[in-house]
């Protein structure tokens, strides 16, 4: 039904266009058909003209008596009677009202549906449910296509932030742009784990296509060690490891995992476990689980992925690494922080000086609006100062 109005939309798009670049003849009509009104005429610029000469009542007569032929008749302008460029703007502008609403409605519908699933199973996990700095219970809309759970209160994690990122349907320019550049719903889950509970590594399960694409937008996964299949999971996803043994004491130990990944592989996008903060910096303990949304009606689908999110929080809490392993991450984290502090005094100095180049091109334009003597005078004031710097070098250097 959704499918069929989409149609219609565009359907009404393409006759507004059409309707809209329909030619205006009454544009193209020559100037010398259209009629002038009289102006009235000054008398006294007229004199000394010819008089005219009045015609007899039998040349007026005969004149009045031949037949009139069609090219003395003046091409005068018919009103008009189009409105072709109106109705063109009014089909463009019922086709956005109407998408407006029916992307809203169905975006209503696909949160409603997800509220359904898992508003009870985060009762069930957690201690309080909603948004607590405004106080809502359950779902909130933030915009037309948004729409988030917050939780807090469980074992093992802080809190818990569901994000519903659908498609912009109400929305018709990007519904357009859509059918180039296919966009999917997803669903965000995001836990901000103890910091005292979970050792530091990075781990990535994700489709095998997007690992370009990935390592550029995070950082971190440059812990890890290139993608790699994992046998029992289906050839579509790769995983990204900072330590080998964390794909056996995250996945493949964990049978409940591995079914869930293989029954609803189309759904998944990718599972990041970080210690550098993928959301803020203040939770830097982060696991997230990014998924597609299957079709309203099969909406139970992300429950047992919710699940699976929820059972892997507290695997991933009681995972200890060896001491080898932590001295190797001890070792990239150093790494990563120097390289940052490197980062970081380059963009100081850089920052310096573009000061200095900005101080000296607003002294070359002050200098050349002064006149000779100023200029002698702030030459003097400049050599003065410099031959003051190079005196009081040198005696630090005899102090020291």
């Amino acid at each position: 039904m959704v499918r069929l109005l989409k149609v219609i939309l565009l359907l009404t798009l393409i006759v507004g266009v059409a309707f809209g670049s329909q030619v205006d003849e009454d544009e193209f009509i020559p100037e010398s058909t259209h009629t002038a009104k009289p102006a009235e005429l000054d008398e006294d610029e007229f004199i000394g003209a010819p008089t005219p000469v009045e015609q007899p009542k039998e040349t007026i007569l005969k004149n009045l008596a031949k037949p009139v032929k069609p090219t003395d008749i003046p091409d005068f302008a018919p009103p008009r009677t189009d409105y072709y460029v109106e109705i063109g703007y009014g089909c463009v502008i019922v086709a956005y009202i109407l998408n407006f609403f029916i992307g809203k409605r169905h975006n209503e519908g696909v949160a409603k549906a997800w509220a359904g699933e898992i508003i009870n199973l985060a009762r069930s996990q957690f201690s309080r449910v909603g948004d607590m700095r405004t106080g809502e219970v359950g779902i909130v809309k933030e915009t037309q296509n948004v729409f988030h759970l917050n939780a807090a209160g469980r074992i093992h994690c802080q809190g818990m932030q569901a994000t519903l990122k659908l498609r912009k349907r109400h929305d018709f320019l990007s519904t357009l742009q859509e059918l180039l550049f296919p966009v999917e719903d997803q669903l965000v889950i995001t836990f901000a784990m103890n910091a005292d509970e979970v050792d530091p590594f990075v781990f990535v399960l994700l489709r095998k296509k997007d690992e370009k694409a990935y390592r550029k937008n995070n950082p971190d996964v440059g812990f890890t060690n290139a993608a790699q299949q994992v046998p029992g999971l289906p050839s579509s996803l790769a995983v990204c490891s900072e330590h080998e043994d964390l794909v056996n004491d995250l996945i493949t130990s964990h049978k409940e995992v591995v079914q869930t990944l293989n029954k609803l592989e189309p759904l998944i996008i990718s599972m990041h476990f970080s210690d550098q903060g993928l959301v803020s910096d203040k939770h830097k303990h982060t696991m997230q689980f990014v998924f597609r949304l299957p079709r309203v009606e099969d909406m139970q689908q992300l429950a047992v992925l919710t699940k699976m999110a929820l059972y892997l929080v507290d695997v991933v809490a009681t995972t200890k690494l060896s001491k080898q392993a932590c001295a190797k991450s001890e070792k990239h984290r150093v790494r990563l922080q120097e390289a940052a502090q490197k980062e970081l005094r380059q963009q100081q100095e850089e920052a310096a000086q573009q000061r200095k180049l900005e101080k000296r091109k607003k002294e070359k334009e002050a200098l050349a609006k002064m006149s000779p003597e100023e200029q002698a005078k702030w030459e003097e004031k400049q050599y003065k100062r410099e031959l003051k710097k190079k005196q009081s070098g040198r005696v630090k250097m005899v102090v020291g």
